[in-house]
Order: C-alpha cells, then sequence, then structure tokens
C-alpha cells in the first residue's frame, strides 16, 4: 500500500511503510547505515534498497517513525540487526 505524508512546507512524500514490512530484506550494510542516524536521512543507497524491500516509492525526506526508531533501540519487539 502506498501512503502519502504531507511536510512541514505543504509538500507530500511517500511515507515508509511500517519498518517490520522491509528491515529485514535489507543489507547488513544497509541496516548500520539506518542505525548510526537514526533521526537522519537515508544515505541513498539506502533508500533504493528499502523501496526493493517495500515493493513503494520512498521520498528523501522520508524518516524513521518513532515506534520504529524505538523498536530499533531496544523497545518492546525490538529489531536485530
Amino acid at each position: 500500500m502506498h501512503r502519502t505524508a504531507t511536510l512541514a512546507d505543504g509538500a507530500s512524500s511517500a511515507a515508509l511503510p511500517p519498518l517490520a514490512e522491509w528491515w529485514p530484506h535489507l543489507t547488513d550494510g544497509a541496516r548500520h547505515a539506518i542505525l548510526r542516524d537514526l533521526d537522519g536521512p537515508f544515505p541513498s543507497r539506502v533508500l533504493r534498497e528499502i523501496e526493493r524491500a517495500a515493493g513503494c516509492a520512498v521520498g528523501e525526506a522520508d524518516r524513521l517513525r518513532d515506534d520504529d526508531r524505538h523498536d530499533l533501540v531496544g523497545g518492546a519487539g525490538a529489531v536485530a540487526c
């Protein structure tokens, strides 16, 4: 399912699907790149991997959701590298 989100400047961007849908399909290198900067933009190679894994477009402005960041840093149901 393809979702859109409205950014602060009014532009729309594809919203990331839930982490569990694409994280397991990323390479170790892509996972580590995300973990190095949970709040920052995804490197272009990581964006391409997420798009392939999720089966939808991912915009450069897309970021991890708060719940996804929480899962990655050890919350309930934490995702392993």
